[in-house]
């Protein structure tokens, strides 16, 4: 399986291979996992949603828009700080 990114200005030529060992018979779930291939790669830099072109075996290409949530957690704690409140 392979992918690209037209946004992006790739062509077929450009075409990243991720490999999978699973067999998917969704081309939503292929997309899914090149995104988080993209992702690893730097691709959390970009804007979501992205279209991605799945190249299928056959060479078959099929574009799916991913959409990438991303849910921040903050978490607070209280400094130390040497002195503070004395006085």
């Amino acid at each position: 399986m392979k992918y690209y990114i037209k946004d992006h200005g790739s062509s077929l030529e450009d075409a990243i291979e991720f490999g999978t060992s699973e067999i998917y018979t969704d081309i939503c779930q292929m997309a899914e996992e090149a995104a988080e291939d993209h992702f690893r790669d730097g691709g959390w830099e970009d804007s979501w949603p992205i279209t991605f072109t799945i190249v299928d075996n056959d060479g078959k290409e099929t574009d799916v828009d991913v959409e990438c949530e991303n849910v921040p957690l903050f978490t607070g704690r209280l400094c130390d700080t040497a002195g503070a409140g004395k006085g």
